[in-house]
């Protein structure tokens, strides 16, 4: 026990006094606290909220004065001229009128404009005359336009009752999966090579001797494994931060939802399962770096367990937008996808007790035996320095030597 404790003390203080991770630390933090600040930032330049845009004018000509006749009085803010075609183009050739609205009859017109390419949009005229068409229609039906409107304006109330979850946290959700992705990567490579380094250097060699290999890999991970979940709790406490200096200026629906997404029975399982999740890929690669003999053969021996976690990360992607898919449901008893979907379906939808504990259970087993496999790779791979190993190889041995001894 004093073993793996100064293993894991050294391990840690090494690792943890890491100029690179200290700035990357720090850099990441203050993104996100300038992220959720967003709001109070853009307050000090001022909003335009204080005064309502003005509606833009439309100027409009008619092709003759019954149509003009017909529509005076009609048509709003629109400005009427009595300039000719000629002269109003004229004024767009000058610049001194962007767009001109000709009227052609009482339900078709022509936009002119300098550039054939230049914006517009013709909706608001187009609803504009369609309304006076309609109107006019009705009127001369011998209805009132005015009732019809008002029973067109029927509206219908809807109220929704979730009698199990309440289907929110979505975006919650997604934050945990991308920053579960993220620290994975991340921390896993960095024990692999670490592990790697050791052995194409020949120290393990030395480190062998003096400590077992179980307190060598154990303590190497739990190092490794700690200060990434310290670096993903300072960046959060700047997110935590930044979110409630700045939670006055935030929409309140998204403070509602952010306040309502996560209960404390949903954060508990996220931390369960996400942090056996992250020892059983911290182990994985830890076993895979053993494997290898030379630092350059490393990105090869990790490309089948990142390819597995990406697949994992698609998956769990899938259970954000549809949590009771059979692949979802299944992927939860699986524990290399697990520590992602059982606590996104957990969060997005009705799972029993039964089949929490299950995968709970799956996955618990799941980190001691890789955490025991990796302990057993790395002894091997401290005895065949200079030698390939082969990942199924040396399973087989360890199966053959439990056969042997029962």
């Amino acid at each position: 026990m004093n073993n793996l404790a100064t293993v894991f003390n050294f391990e840690f203080r090494e690792l943890i006094k890491k100029r690179a991770l200290i700035i990357s630390t720090l850099i990441i933090a203050l993104i996100f606290l300038a992220i959720t600040s967003i709001p109070r930032i853009m307050a000090l330049f001022g909003t335009d909220t204080d005064t309502a845009p003005e509606p833009a004018s439309m100027t409009v000509a008619f092709q003759d004065g019954d149509l003009e006749k017909f529509f005076t009085g009609k048509m709003g803010d629109a400005i009427f001229t009595d300039k000719t075609l000629e002269e109003l183009k004229a004024d767009i050739d000058a610049g001194d009128l962007d767009i001109l609205y000709y009227v052609t009859s009482r339900t078709s017109y022509t936009v002119i404009q300098k550039d054939a390419g230049s914006f517009y949009d013709d909706y608001e005229f187009t609803s504009l005359l369609l309304a006076i068409n309609k109107d006019q229609a009705l009127i001369d039906k011998g209805i009132k336009p005015e009732d019809v409107r008002e029973a067109e304006n029927i509206q219908i109330q809807v109220e929704f009752e979730a009698l199990g979850k309440d289907g929110q946290g979505f975006f919650i959700g997604y934050v945990f999966l991308f920053g579960m992705y993220m620290l994975i990567l991340s921390y896993g490579q960095l024990v692999a090579s670490s592990v790697a380094r050791e052995k194409d250097s020949r120290t393990m060699e030395l480190l062998i001797t003096s400590t077992k290999p179980k307190t060598l890999i154990v303590g190497k991970v739990l190092a490794a494994g700690l200060v990434g979940v310290i670096q993903v709790l300072v960046i959060s406490l700047f997110i935590l931060a930044g979110f409630n200096l700045n939670k006055s200026l935030y929409p309140p629906e998204l403070v509602s939802m952010i306040n309502t997404s996560i209960s404390p029975d949903v954060l508990i399982v996220y931390i369960i399962f996400s942090l056996l999740g992250y020892l059983l890929y911290l182990f994985i690669y830890a076993a895979l770096g053993s494997l290898v003999s030379k630092m350059e053969d490393l990105s090869a021996s990790i490309t089948s367990v990142t390819i597995i976690f990406v697949i994992a990360y698609l998956v769990a992607s899938t259970g954000m937008t549809a949590p009771d898919m059979s692949i979802v449901r299944i992927s939860s008893y699986i524990p290399f996808v697990s520590l992602f979907t059982t606590p996104i379906r957990y969060m997005l939808t009705s799972v029993r007790v039964i089949e929490l504990v299950a995968s709970l259970l799956i996955m618990s087993l799941s980190t001691l035996g890789i955490a025991a496999l990796s302990i057993y790779i790395y002894r091997q791979g401290s005895l065949n320095y200079g030698n390939k190993m082969s990942l199924i190889r040396t399973v087989k041995t360890l199966f053959r030597k439990n056969d042997n001894a029962l």
